[in-house]
């Protein structure tokens, strides 16, 4: 009565050539090659007509990570040169922080990423797209991925020894005559956490 038993068409598997090898799923949606998705919307207009499937760099997407991790980078720096007047041991993580970027200041000058003599960088949008966009865009990524990594090597440092940057004295009473080793040795840092005491 309602026309639920009236077949249209017969349901059939996606058949498509991928590099000139035969292939069939159940979807016209499928994972090429364990990377893209693909979804076919029709059938070729003529035999032998086909389509390049690969990667185009999202360029929108690449200049808002890029711009989060210098704006990162800028933070850390500005934060640091609040200290530099009241924590002499500022300037020195500062200068260290500056050397690292200056290793890599070359290459991001290419991609529109420039260090400034504040320590800083600066960011020209259209310059770093065009460059996201060029024939050796891969090798000015992993310019980005060294200079990344080097930061976090550096922070893991900081954050294992955090008094090497401050000037306070560190200061362990040990029980004077006997020679057994001293219980408060891995805990040396436990003071840190307070302000003062009541």
């Amino acid at each position: 009565y309602f026309g639920i038993d009236y077949v249209a068409r017969e349901a059939s598997n996606a058949h498509f050539t991928v590099n000139g090898i035969e292939a069939s799923a159940s979807s016209n949606t499928f994972i090429l090659e364990k990377n893209y998705q693909v979804t076919l919307n029709g059938i070729s207009p003529q035999e032998g007509i086909g389509a390049t499937i690969g990667v185009k760099p999202d360029t929108e997407s690449a200049v808002e990570n890029i711009s989060n991790l210098i704006g990162g980078y800028n933070q850390f720096m500005e934060k640091m040169a609040a200290y530099k007047d009241t924590m002499a041991r500022s300037n020195a993580l500062m200068g260290e922080m500056y050397g690292i970027a200056g290793l890599y200041r070359t290459d991001m000058d290419d991609m529109g990423i420039t260090l400034t003599d504040e320590g800083t960088m600066t960011i020209d949008k259209d310059k770093l797209s065009k460059a996201i966009v060029a024939d050796d865009a891969a090798e000015k990524v992993n310019t980005l991925k060294e200079f990344s990594n080097a930061m976090m090597r550096k922070s893991r440092q900081v954050s294992l020894n955090p008094v090497s940057y401050i000037n306070k004295t560190v200061v362990e009473y040990k029980n004077p005559g006997k020679t057994f080793s001293n219980p408060y040795t891995a805990s040396a840092y436990a003071g840190l956490m307070f302000n003062s005491y009541c």
